[in-house]
């Protein structure tokens, strides 16, 4: 057992590292490397300083380390070997002296993580979990990455930024306690392996189950990387009994996604000819399997998921995951929170305006009735936007018989940005809504507010845009008589845009910009002058000056 080898790995560990104080050094930098990123916590195998300083001894056995290394050239080989080296499918077994000592193998039929002492018989790593691993590598590899790029401050990110479960993952799920048993497993081979467990608690078998034999097969290629967290009572008082962790342990769940497949709102499953394929895929998913046939002529299995918007899509592995937990291992959905989504409550759109876009899109049939409403965040509407003002820049640009052509046109709101909260709505081209008639709620007695009788103007906030001309030596030298020419250019401009493109879009010039209406967005286009700023700092800088002068 690991208690009865204590004396051998120590005197070990003291033959390795006495006479070079650069490797225990080595060994305290992987210590806070870890625990920085909270790998010496968990509860399915820990990542610890014993653990590090076996690692460091069996390096220096392979000779890939020496006494003549910095610790910073030991940490960097250490976490190499950690990212390179896969331990759940080729352990690392330390030199041994003893001829019958069992192969490696056979700790991996037993094992998920193999790290073999030098006695050949004690698997280190026999509490460690394959997910646990994995999330070990992954960080690895991110720290290698750190250590590799030069813009970066290396020492900081690895050593001085602490980083949480939570921070580590684009969407946790905390399951809340007893939510995991040994009756909810469905899988009878999982219950029995549960059931000889080795460990005093059935958590870490039954988080295996969980995460590889259902949220991994489910999730596919939508994750990156999943890994678990147990919350638990470490501590507790000698005089009372330890609390039951069956009872008062929390699970976390953390999904690294993947940016473009985590919005895939297809499972695409066997085809309906291939029967057992078919069957078992039917019976992972449940009711939400479906045959389905395809635009190519093919038939397959298929589960569909919600994604009707950006925001919604974005839910679509929770949506799994909870469709799974509940299926597999009996878990209500409404029981599993997700603190990571909370965001996405705060940026929806209010109802009223999210509902005034989908009624312009069925304002033409007056019998239909519009979809209900899915969860959106704005990002529709913002492209929307943008693609208008892509279709007029090139129409602007195309203009002709006018004095001075325009060589660039761009937006200067934050829509353009994609930074706007609540993007424009289009306007309908009615003179009035319904929704635009409701009255305010709450509304004090001497408040004016729209009445339902009472058809009240439409206003559609206006996209500042900024357009510059081709160069030309003809303007004037004073300000008074640039802002003389661009008003004539607002009126060219809005002369020409009308009758160029006379019914896709209307014009309205102004003494100061020119406003631009196009399906149903009106953009605010100024022209910039680039001579006219330096006329306006040499204006201002003599006033500037003489208000600094001393009384």
């Amino acid at each position: 057992s690991e208690m009865g080898a204590q004396e051998r790995h120590l005197h070990l560990l003291h033959a390795s590292m006495d006479g070079r104080p650069a490797m225990a050094d080595a060994v305290v930098l992987c210590k806070v490397w870890a625990k920085q990123r909270e790998l010496d916590k968990g509860g399915c195998g820990k990542l610890g300083g014993f653990l590090f300083s076996m690692l460091v001894a069996h390096l220096l056995q392979q000779n890939k380390i020496n006494h003549l290394m910095s610790s910073y050239q030991i940490f960097r080989i250490v976490l190499q070997h950690l990212a390179t080296t896969d331990w759940c499918s080729k352990g690392v077994v330390m030199a041994t002296a003893e001829p019958n000592a069992p192969h490696v193998d056979l700790f991996h039929s037993s094992f998920d993580v193999v790290f073999v002492d030098s006695s050949g018989y004690l698997n280190l790593c026999a509490d460690m979990s394959a997910v646990q691993f994995a999330l070990i590598q992954h960080e690895a590899l991110l720290s290698m990455d750190f250590l590799d790029d030069p813009t970066t401050n290396g020492f900081d990110a690895l050593f001085m930024r602490r980083l949480s479960f939570v921070e580590q993952f684009d969407l946790v799920c905390h399951l809340p306690p007893k939510s995991l048993s040994l009756a909810s497993m469905n899988d009878p081979v999982a219950r029995e392996a549960i059931q000889l467990d080795r460990f005093a608690w059935p958590f870490p078998l039954l988080l295996k189950f969980v995460v590889w034999k259902v949220l991994r097969q489910g999730l596919g290629k939508r994750v990156k990387l999943v890994a678990t967290r147990l919350h638990y009572q470490q501590k507790w008082s000698t005089s009372k009994p330890p609390p039951d962790l069956s009872s008062e342990c929390k699970v976390s769940i953390g999904l690294l996604l993947d940016a473009e497949l985590s919005l895939d709102i297809l499972d695409m499953g066997p085809p309906a000819d291939s029967k057992l394929e078919a069957s078992q895929f039917r019976s992972f998913w449940g009711e939400k399997s479906e045959l389905r046939r395809f635009q190519d002529g093919s038939i397959n299995e298929a589960v569909v998921w919600e994604g009707r918007s950006l925001a919604e899509k974005r839910t679509i592995c929770l949506q799994v995951a909870k469709h799974l937990l509940e299926r597999h291992a009996h878990i209500s959905p409404s029981s599993i929170s997700c603190n990571t989504l909370a965001l996405e409550d705060l940026l929806s759109q209010p109802d009223c305006y999210h509902a005034s876009s989908i009624l312009l899109a069925h304002e033409q049939d007056d019998d239909s009735s519009p979809p209900p409403l899915p969860p959106c965040t704005g990002e529709e509407e913002s492209h929307k936007v943008t693609k208008v003002f892509t279709e007029l820049g090139k129409q602007i640009r195309q203009l002709r018989d006018i004095p001075l052509a325009v060589t660039s046109i761009q937006g200067t709101s934050p829509v353009f940005r994609h930074a706007e909260v609540y993007p424009p709505v289009p306007w309908s081209g009615k003179l009035s809504s319904s929704l635009r008639a409701t009255p305010m709620k709450n509304s004090q007695p001497n408040c004016f507010y729209p009445s339902c009788d009472v058809a009240t103007p439409p206003y559609v906030h206006g996209l500042n845009v900024v357009c510059q001309l081709e160069a030309s030596g003809k303007w004037p030298d004073q300000l008074p008589g640039i802002r003389a020419i661009k008003t004539a250019f607002y009126l060219h401009l809005s002369r020409a845009v009308c009758e160029q493109h006379r019914g896709s879009v209307l014009a309205s010039p102004t003494a100061n910009y020119l406003d631009i209406l196009k399906d149903g967005y009106v953009f605010r286009l100024r022209i910039h002058y680039p001579h006219e700023l330096a006329l306006m700092k040499e204006e201002m800088a003599p006033a500037a000056s003489s208000s600094s002068q001393p009384l």
